[in-house]
Order: structure tokens, then sequence, then C-alpha cells
């Protein structure tokens, strides 16, 4: 009997519930016949198997578990990224300010020297 998992991930940031489908291997395809094209089989693709259970779980593998511990959604992670954005391009503003007041007072000294000569 096979399993079929529907894993529930909740976000750490908006609690959000994503519901994925969780399959541990992929199917095999269907043998190619002479003519090179795929060939039915209802058992291997499990369309008439009556044997398949769906089981809901919040962790499918325990390979998965820190993973489902730390997950965000698309959307978090997304805005997450847009922040560090915005605050890496005020740092560079800042950093640019600062190299313009120190160069400032650099070029009066260059420009002082070079009017009493």
């Amino acid at each position: 009997m096979s399993d079929i998992k529907i894993w529930h991930r909740i976000c750490v940031v908006c609690k959000h519930d994503d519901v994925v489908q969780y399959t541990p291997q992929l199917p095999t395809p269907p043998p190619e016949n002479e003519k090179g094209e795929n060939e039915k089989d209802e058992t291997a693709t499990g369309e008439n198997d009556k044997s398949v259970a769906v089981v809901h779980t919040d962790c499918p593998d325990p390979s998965l578990k820190d993973t489902n511990a730390n997950w965000q959604c698309r959307s978090c992670r997304s805005a997450m990224a847009l922040e560090g954005h915005k605050l890496q391009l005020k740092m560079m503003e800042e950093r640019s300010q600062e190299m313009k007041t120190m160069e400032l007072p650099i070029r009066s000294k260059e420009e002082k020297g070079q009017e009493t000569r």
C-alpha cells in the first residue's frame, strides 16, 4: 500500500498554512514501444490503485524537521528581501554622504594651497 503524504507547512512569520503533496520518489515513466510512444500501464501510474492512503502530516520525513521548523512562505521571504535591499540602499547613501563630507575639507585645503602660490 502506498501513501500520499499531504505536507502542511506553516510559516513562522505570518502563520500561513501551505499544503504540499510530498512524494519521496518520482514514479518511473512507462516503457516505450517500438514506435517510441509511452505505453500507458495503469499499475505503473497508480490510476486504478485502490490501496492508496492519503496522510496529512506536519513533517513527512525526519530529514525535513529543521526545514519545517524554520519555514517561511514566499511572500514573507520576498518582504524580508525587499527590506534588506532598502536597508542596503540606505546604508550606501549614508556612506556616499560621509565620503562627500570627508572630501570637502580636503579639497578646500588644496584650493587654499594653490591660491597662495
